[in-house]
């Protein structure tokens, strides 16, 4: 996507696909274990975000966020404003679909923040209840709904 991205001509004078480039290559990033290289996305993004960001890309952004400060080992007192920001945003988004990688990130938020508890019944209603996608719950959410039976 990134690379299809690069060729349309004026790509870089857009500012969805400007954005869209940066959040993929802090994701990718954080997954391929590279935190600084998502940490440095990341704070491109912050300085990018207008206020009239759409609640998909908040939650998003968020989720992005506190799973890089997760793995930066971020205090809870940097954590806890992102983290009840997604439940937030994530209660309100949660049923409108493709919301997976920000209920992983909101699981674990509360988890580091202290609130097991509300992060178990949070990932349960999603699983339950507000997921809409028609397929398998992706290997890690299902790994953390398992483990809290």
């Amino acid at each position: 996507m990134i690379e299809r991205a690069d060729h349309i001509a004026q790509s870089a004078e857009d500012v969805h696909l400007i954005a869209d480039n940066h959040y993929l290559t802090a994701r990718i990033s954080l997954e391929e274990g590279n935190i600084q290289e998502a940490s440095a996305a990341y704070a491109v993004i912050l300085a990018e975000t207008g206020p009239n960001q759409s609640i998909n890309r908040r939650a998003a952004v968020l989720a992005l966020g506190i799973r890089i400060g997760i793995s930066q080992d971020a205090s809870t007192e940097s954590l806890w404003p992102l983290v009840a920001e997604l439940e937030a945003a994530h209660i309100l988004n949660r049923s409108s679909g493709w919301q997976d990688f920000e209920a992983h990130a909101l699981y674990h938020g509360l988890q580091a923040c202290g609130k097991s508890e509300k992060a178990k019944r949070i990932l349960t209603e999603y699983k339950k209840t507000h997921r809409r996608e028609k397929g398998p719950l992706p290997k890690n959410l299902s790994e953390l709904v398992d483990s809290e039976r």
